[in-house]
């Protein structure tokens, strides 16, 4: 039996690393990989680029317009050839009045400041989903190794009691109870590192199908207090997504500028140079030239802007709630997180322990039965399980609550 209790001696150590695996891939190196490679990085760049364009078309004037007229020729009697027409040169100019440019100017700003919010926002939501898919990684990575070593002393087991079984020291049905555990715990070993493959593929694919054989732990056993938000709806009126949002409204209300100023008429001037051919004599001509607003005074899109207006202020007042809602509920799991993985680290963890030293030690002495030793180490692993995956929800819920009140800085600072 001195192999068993040397399996089993390793079921106390916490966090082990994965057997076979080396240099393993730490938190801020996946999140920089995954900014460097992100598709959905380079098309919120590209989509800043795209307003960027914008703004440069909004502060352009209108164009001139030149033109050229001939005016009596190839008619009858005298106007029979172009001796006596009359040729005119001009150029037109459309100017924009009303506030129209300054509108557009402004509306086209606060379309660049959106983009650039929208340029954090990716990044974050990004880093966001780095953060959960590496806690899910780590989780079961270390799943992995529990459920491998359970595989492993279930074998040493089931070769003790065979022993024991053919030299009659064991009833018959003990063996068979000790195959059917071992078949179990090479099953549930087999699928944690089915699982385990597949979250890896999955973390690989936010930093662009990256290949990646193991994560670091070094910080998953991080227990620190968190510290509750006093003030939820400040903290998220300085979020970038709440900035966002504002400009959006910014940005609606220049376009009803706008639209407003589209209803005033812009006048054409014009000036020319008019050649009277009969004569060889030049003069200068010059007009102006206003539409009259009778039919289209532009109160459709005057009417729409105001309502998107509205619907931009609703739209961050509904994400305010949103999220107040959200941090609540995350605030509330990331306490229960908390409190559950601390009695488990300080309380039940060490009691688990001590029960299995006790039952190993018990059974050395011929006190117990084997399956008692089992029972004990079952127990050990189960709350080294459960301790596992309640550390995987407190990383998540920090992730989640982190991202909700992130600012625009804080992803520069990342980059």
């Amino acid at each position: 039996m001195t192999k068993l209790w040397l399996f089993c001696a390793c079921l106390c150590l916490v966090g082990s690393a994965y057997a076979g695996e080396s240099t393993p891939l730490r938190l801020d190196d996946a999140i920089k990989l995954a900014l460097e490679n992100s598709p959905a990085i380079k098309g919120a760049e590209a989509e800043y680029g795209a307003a960027f364009g914008e703004r440069h078309q909004a502060s352009s004037l209108l164009n001139p317009v030149v033109g050229f007229e001939a005016e009596n020729f190839n008619g009858n009697g005298i106007y029979n050839s172009t001796n006596n027409s009359e040729w005119t040169i001009g150029l037109s100019q459309t100017v924009e009045i009303g506030g129209k440019r300054p509108a557009r100017i402004q509306a086209a700003d606060n379309g660049l400041q959106i983009a650039q919010y929208g340029k954090s926002i990716a990044a974050l939501d990004l880093i966001r989903s780095v953060k959960l898919a590496f806690a899910n990684v780590v989780a079961i990575q270390e799943e992995a190794v529990i459920t491998q070593e359970q595989a492993i002393l279930a074998r040493d087991v089931y070769k003790s009691v065979d022993k024991r079984v053919s030299a009659a020291a064991e009833p018959l049905v003990q063996r068979n109870k000790a195959k059917i555990l071992l078949a179990n715990a090479e099953l549930i070993s087999e699928q944690t590192k089915r699982q385990r493959n597949i979250s890896l593929k999955m973390l690989g694919l936010l930093m662009g199908g990256k290949t990646i054989n193991s994560v670091s732990t070094e910080r998953f056993y991080e227990l620190v207090k968190p510290e509750m938000s006093t003030n939820i709806q400040k903290s998220l009126q300085n979020s970038v997504d709440y900035k966002q949002k504002s400009a959006g409204i910014s940005q609606a209300k220049s376009i009803l500028h706008l639209e407003r100023a589209n209803s005033i008429p812009n006048p054409t001037f014009n000036i020319g140079v008019r050649d009277f051919r009969a004569t060889n004599n030049q003069a200068l001509v010059v007009g102006i030239s206003l539409p009259l607003p009778v039919f289209n005074l532009n109160q459709g899109n005057i009417e729409k802007s105001r309502q998107l207006v509205v619907k931009a202020d609703a739209d961050r007042q509904k994400s305010l709630l949103i999220g107040q809602t959200n941090i609540a509920e995350h605030n509330q799991s990331l306490q229960n997180a908390y409190l559950t993985a601390l009695k488990i680290k300080s309380v039940i963890l060490p009691e688990a322990q001590e029960a299995f030293v006790q039952a190993r030690r018990g059974y050395n002495a011929g006190k117990f039965a084997y399956l008692e030793v089992l029972d004990a180490q079952r127990t050990l692993a189960d709350t080294r399980l459960t301790y596992i995956r309640t550390l995987r929800d407190f990383h998540i819920q920090k992730a989640e609550i982190e991202r909700l009140l992130a600012h625009e800085f804080e992803t520069r600072e990342i980059k």
